[in-house]
């Protein structure tokens, strides 16, 4: 008997994990279904998206670009709902030519995260916007209400659900990747606003800039690894051991006019960067005005020095503005231009 106990128990250690491995695949498959109006207003559309979703859960099809083809061709084959009297009212065959231009650059591996986005009487696609002439607005909304859509924007907003329905389905090949880079890149984002220097309104501008510049539209991708530094204000305290006796250390004022960091520093000692700097302090007999160096250590310390005409002065600093950080608006000024 406990032979046979220890054969159910070893049994039960196979086939239970199996079980729950399977049952996400067949509870996704059976709740993944479109509604009654979108084969209303899309019926060939809603037909061809629910037909791969079969094909995909039934385990026939698995290739992505087999499948990202199949996508581009169910949009296509739509495309003479979006006219009126043999003339287009919304550049659905410019939408197409931007979706296909997508799939080939992606070659074997589409970006399934590439998603048209519904904006009022539009749609937004891979940086570029496709929306209904203010002439054609009233063609597309008798065509909407034909097809029973209550309005242009309803029937527009119905087509990217359908097209983007197809692509979520699909992208369950992806999804555990997809969210662990997610939350990699999330956490990033955290550590970046956490540990980074403070950001003027200026350097986020300059700083966005340059790590935007390169990325593609719709990309969520990590924060950059270092920021330029430009006209950033910060108080001092400095020491002139040649300045007058009860005036050699001395509160002041920092300005690093152009400098270079890099934030990803675990320890408070370690080197992130430094800066070209000015600093004003207010000394009897000493030029109140002293230019030279800064280093900055774990993103939080300055050290620097400054020549005052011939006198040195040797100064520590803190990141004050830290203080004042705002997380929204330092995130958005990268992300949020993204959206």
């Amino acid at each position: 008997m406990k032979n046979y106990s220890f054969l159910v128990v070893l049994l039960l250690l196979l086939v239970v994990p199996l079980a729950l491995q399977a049952e996400p695949n067949t509870e996704f498959c059976l709740d993944y279904k479109l509604e009654d109006r979108y084969h209303q207003i899309f019926p060939q559309m809603a037909a061809s998206a629910e037909a791969f979703i079969e094909q995909f859960c039934s385990g026939s099809l698995t290739n992505k670009r087999t499948i990202s083809d199949h996508i581009a061709q169910m949009s296509v084959a739509v495309e003479n709902q979006f006219k009126k009297d043999d003339a287009y009212f919304f550049p659905i065959q410019d939408v197409n030519r931007a979706i296909n231009q997508v799939l080939q650059e992606e070659n074997a591996a589409p970006n399934f995260l590439l998603m048209p986005l519904a904006q009022g009487d539009g749609i937004k696609f891979s940086g570029q916007k496709f929306k209904v002439g203010a002439d054609n607005k009233a063609a597309c909304d008798q065509v909407a209400q034909s097809n029973h859509a209550s309005s242009c924007r309803d029937y527009i907003v119905t087509y990217v659900d359908i097209y983007n329905y197809t692509q979520l389905i699909i992208q369950k090949l992806d999804t555990e990747p997809v969210l662990k880079y997610l939350n990699i890149v999330e956490q990033d984002w955290e550590d970046f606003y956490q540990k980074s220097r403070s950001q003027t309104l200026v350097e986020r501008m300059l700083n966005s800039y340059f790590w935007r510049k390169d990325k593609k539209p719709g990309e969520f991708l990590r924060p950059p690894d270092s920021q330029w530094i430009l006209l950033h204000p910060s108080v001092v305290i400095e020491n002139v051991s040649d300045a007058l006796e009860g005036n050699q250390t001395e509160v002041g004022i920092m300005l690093e006019m152009l400098g270079w960091n890099k934030w990803r520093r675990d320890k408070w000692y370690q080197l992130s960067g430094g800066s070209l700097v000015t600093v004003y302090t207010d000394r009897a007999k000493i030029d109140d005005w002293g230019y030279g160096v800064a280093l900055h250590f774990g993103n939080v310390y300055t050290l620097g020095a400054v020549d005052h005409d011939g006198d040195t002065g040797i100064f520590i600093s803190m990141d004050v503005l830290e203080l004042f950080k705002d997380k929204k608006a330092y995130i958005d000024s990268y992300i949020g231009s993204l959206k």
